[in-house]
């Protein structure tokens, strides 16, 4: 007998997904500190070799991972809690996670034996654990999401992270070489796993339709393919860039890109995933107003984070990490723009999915995969600087395209969305103006180190409000009013 399909659940609350949202923004922050913390002591308690075998397994185990739930994740959040479906979708996962687990482990014998490393493995072997412990997550995952319930799966996170680094410290310092990282990687996922499924585990029945998931395979596919893309194209990259300039201008490049694209995305993952909850089954102008005000957030935050960065760059970071980074410089200050573009473009993309635009979204990322892969074969006659400026075109091209093409889709003009950007713009070149004066006249000393972030808050504050002050008191309003009623929208005009 069929059971009949549950109605779906009132809208997740404003100020539950705003929760969720701070939260998950707060651990990506916390995980931050805990990586900076934790990898010099790491690399000091394992030295060279030992971080060395363990980095010939983990690159085959993050593209693995990308795959652990085929890209079902998204399209779950849709679904109204039948059991047709959702157990379906987890007897299909929890194979799908056992297939991907096993071919890892016999790929860890290959490369193993090819490599001339016998413990390789068994260290692919305890990582595959992980693959299926991704797959049975991702059912509890979409339930707390289309609950709204966002800070679940942030302090799920943090937790994995807490225990992980230390059960990785404690295992190093006991003489566990690579394997207190293996120890680290697999307490980060079991905790999380074990977290979400007390939460938002649900029995799943003894059911199996797979024509029922077709739609979601092949939707899952392409989201999937989206990641595969951006895993490909940046193994590209670094291959032609190790030809075209040696090893340590590599170095150079992925630390330019990770710092800028880390902080981004940092800020940006919590605000997508908020949009996309937010928008599924919205009307386009409350999906447009929601895409809108939480663009201009985004830009509020990353515009003067970007302004300080360039500014304080060129004294930072050789203080920071001594006279050979400083190379390093202008590839930021021209990145870190780039990366704040691209967030914003990529903001779209939870608007685009929300709509079922999946082929728009996948063949929108594949562009700027293939665009970065073109700039960095460029390389050799442009330089590294000239890669960067390349890699900054991409993204402008993408951001455009991305948001004339999304209010096109929601029946809305790009003025309005671009006319709350430019504020903050504005307010963060000023601020950054403040931020560069202050370093310049003050002296390189710790007093002024000490003012320059307060000097940036204060000038940017000002600046906002003289320059926008119609928008912030439109901003300061909505917030008042999602945090006073729980099912608040934000305004359509």
């Amino acid at each position: 007998m069929t059971e009949r399909p549950q109605a779906l659940p009132p809208k997740p609350s404003s100020r539950r997904i705003a929760f969720g949202a701070s939260a998950a923004g707060a651990v990506s922050l916390v995980k931050m500190l805990l990586q900076v913390l934790a990898l010099p002591v790491m690399a000091r308690l394992l030295g060279p070799s030992e971080f060395g075998l363990y980095a010939l397994a983990f690159p085959v185990v993050a593209f693995v991972g990308l795959l652990a739930d085929g890209g079902l994740g998204i399209s779950l959040v849709k679904e109204p809690d039948s059991s047709a479906i959702w157990s379906t979708a987890f007897w299909a996962l929890l194979g799908l996670g056992i297939i991907l687990a096993a071919g890892l482990t016999g790929a860890g014998f290959v490369m193993g034996a090819a490599l001339g490393q016998p413990r390789l493995p068994g260290i692919m072997a305890v990582l595959s654990l992980t693959i299926v412990m991704m797959a049975v997550t991702v059912p509890p995952v979409a339930r707390l999401e289309r609950q709204g319930r966002i800070a679940v799966g942030a302090f799920a996170d943090l937790v994995g992270n807490v225990l992980g680094v230390g059960i990785g410290i404690w295992m190093a310092t006991r003489g566990a070489g690579s394997w207190s990282l293996v120890g680290q990687f697999v307490t980060l996922y079991l905790v999380r796993a074990c977290v979400l499924n007390a939460v938002a585990f649900k029995m799943p029945a003894l059911e199996f339709h797979p024509s029922r998931l077709l739609s979601h395979f092949a939707t899952g596919g392409l989201i999937a393919g989206t990641r595969i893309a951006d895993f490909v194209g940046r193994a590209i990259e670094n291959s032609f860039l190790t030809r075209g300039f040696g090893t340590a201008t590599v170095g150079l490049f992925v630390f330019s890109n990770q710092v800028p694209r880390f902080i981004s995305e940092a800020v940006s993952n919590p605000l997508w995933l908020s949009l996309y909850i937010r928008a599924v089954g919205e009307e386009r102008a409350i999906a447009a107003a929601l895409h809108r005000q939480l663009s201009r957030l985004l830009c509020m935050i990353l515009f003067p984070a970007a302004a300080f960065f360039l500014a304080v760059a060129p004294v930072m970071l050789p203080a920071l990490l001594g006279p050979k980074w400083g190379h390093a410089i202008p590839l930021i200050r021209v990145l870190f723009p780039a990366y704040v573009l691209n967030v914003i473009g990529a903001l779209c993309g939870a608007v685009r999915l929300a709509c079922n635009r999946y082929r728009t979204q996948f063949l929108s990322l594949v562009g700027v995969s293939i665009g970065r892969i073109l700039a960095v074969c460029l390389g050799p006659w442009i330089g590294l600087t000239g890669v960067a400026y390349g890699v900054l075109g991409i993204n402008a091209v993408y951001v455009t395209v991305a948001l004339v093409g999304t209010v096109a889709m929601l029946d809305r003009t790009a003025w309005p969305l671009i006319r709350g950007l430019m504020g903050p713009l504005a307010a963060s070149c000023v601020s950054g103006a403040a931020t560069w004066m202050t370093l310049r006249y003050g002296g390189d000393t710790v007093l002024v180190w000490v003012l320059c972030p307060i000097v940036a808050m204060i000038v940017y504050g000002l600046a906002i409000l003289l320059i926008d002050r119609k928008h912030v008191t439109s901003d300061i309003a909505i917030l008042r009013a999602m945090l006073k009623s729980p099912q608040a929208a934000p305004a359509t005009t």
